[in-house]
């Protein structure tokens, strides 16, 4: 019984750091999603909009992807 306890416990640790690895690249999944997902057109809105303050698109993606 002890021996099954344990197993147990050690696969529900395994799982947890499983997750623990992979929880960043499921939010940057999620994040690629949802971008694509926007209109294309609000996307070119964004980006004039960017561009018109004086931004660059390049920065404004890095920025966005170490959030």
């Amino acid at each position: 019984m002890a021996v099954q306890q344990f197993n147990s416990f050690a696969s529900d640790t395994q799982k947890f750091d499983f997750f623990k690895k992979t929880s960043t690249q499921q939010f940057a999944r999620t994040d690629v999603l949802v971008h694509q997902s926007i209109d294309p057109t609000a996307r070119m809105l964004e980006a004039g909009k960017i561009l018109a303050a004086g931004g660059s698109l390049f920065m404004e993606e890095q920025h966005r992807s170490k959030k």
